[in-house]
């Protein structure tokens, strides 16, 4: 997730299954650019509890911004762009 983001969040039909929540500020996770001070994304709380899927199950992930308490940052003066993802780990039953 680019900073700007408030997390990312996966459904399987419709039930939410995860929430991952983006955390900004901690040690290590400032940065100056152009002489402004910018708070990076320090970490993602993870979901680490299985998720049963079946055949012909729905998964939709959603990712969410809030640009006016993390604005994103300019790099070469552009304003860079949003981005979310969710890793997901896969493995078929026996």
């Amino acid at each position: 997730m680019h900073d700007g983001g408030t997390g990312v969040a996966a459904y399987v039909n419709g039930k939410l299954v995860c929430d991952s929540r983006a955390t900004y500020g901690s040690a290590g996770s400032k940065l100056i650019v152009n002489g402004k001070e910018w708070k990076t994304i320090s970490k993602m709380s993870e979901c680490t509890e299985p998720i049963p899927l079946k055949k012909g199950d729905k998964i939709r992930l959603e990712a969410g911004w809030d640009n006016v308490a993390h604005p994103l940052r300019v790099s070469g003066n552009e304003t860079q762009s949003n981005m979310g993802f969710m890793t997901i780990t896969y493995v078929p039953s026996s």
